[in-house]
C-alpha cells in the first residue's frame, strides 16, 4: 500500500486526473451495471405485472356490472313467472274453474249441449285441460259468451269454432256451434316429473 501512494505521489498531474477520471468511469459502470440496469429491469417487470392487474381489475368490473345486470334481469324474468303462474289455477281449482264457463254460457242465453273434458295433456311445470263443448243459440249470444271467457282472470282459449246448422225459432236464427276451451293449470314439480307424457282423462256433464 505504501508503495503504491509513493509511486502515485510521484506521478505527474494529468496523469493522477486521467487515472481518477477512469477509475470514476469504471466506478459508474459498476454501478450502473450492479444498480441501475437491475432496479430498470425490476420496474420495467413491476410495469408489466401492473399494466396486467389494472387489466384484470377492468375485467373484474365489467364482470361485477354484467353480475348486477343478470341479476335484475331474473329478478325480472322471476317477477313475471309468479305473474304468469297466477293465472294458472292448481288442480284443485279446475272443477270451479270448468263450472264458471258453463255458468258464463247459460247466463249468456245458451244452451249446452255437451260440456265434456278432454284429455289433459302435461306440458312441463303446466298441463293443457281442453274442454269439448256444444252450445245452441243466436250469433250475438256465442259472441257474449267467448268475450266473456276471455275476461277471465284465469287463462282459457277458445279454439276450433264451428258454427253450423242456423234456424228459425220464433223469430230468432239459432246457430248450433261447436268450440274448444282449453285452460292451463299449475304442475307441481314431483307431479311434472311423474306425469310427464301422460295424458288423464275426465269426464263431466
Amino acid at each position: 500500500m505504501g508503495d503504491f501512494l509513493e509511486k502515485f505521489a510521484k506521478t505527474p498531474p494529468l496523469q493522477k486526473i486521467l487515472g481518477l477520471l477512469l477509475l470514476s468511469g469504471l466506478l459508474v459502470m459498476m454501478y450502473y451495471f450492479m444498480v441501475f440496469d437491475q432496479q430498470r429491469t425490476t420496474q420495467k417487470r413491476l410495469r408489466a405485472r401492473l399494466g396486467t392487474l389494472n387489466q384484470e381489475l377492468e375485467e373484474k368490473k365489467q364482470i361485477a356490472q354484467n353480475l348486477v345486470k343478470y341479476r335484475r334481469e331474473v329478478e325480472r324474468l322471476d317477477q313475471q313467472l309468479k305473474e304468469s303462474l297466477a293465472l294458472l289455477p292448481k288442480k284443485s281449482e279446475i272443477p270451479s274453474l270448468l263450472q264458471k264457463i258453463s255458468n258464463l254460457a247459460e247466463k249468456s242465453g245458451l244452451t249446452i249441449d255437451l260440456f265434456e273434458p278432454m284429455a289433459e295433456q302435461i306440458v312441463g311445470f303446466y298441463a293443457k285441460v281442453p274442454v269439448s263443448i256444444n252450445l245452441q243459440g243466436s250469433y250475438p249470444e256465442i259472441a257474449v259468451f267467448f268475450d266473456k271467457v276471455a275476461k277471465l282472470s284465469r287463462i282459457v282459449n277458445i279454439g276450433d269454432i264451428k258454427l253450423k246448422d242456423p234456424s228459425d225459432k220464433s223469430g230468432k236464427i239459432v246457430l248450433k256451434a261447436s268450440c274448444v276451451a282449453t285452460t292451463f293449470r299449475f304442475v307441481e314439480p314431483k307431479e311434472a316429473r311423474g306425469g310427464k307424457g301422460k295424458k288423464k282423462r275426465r269426464r263431466q256433464h
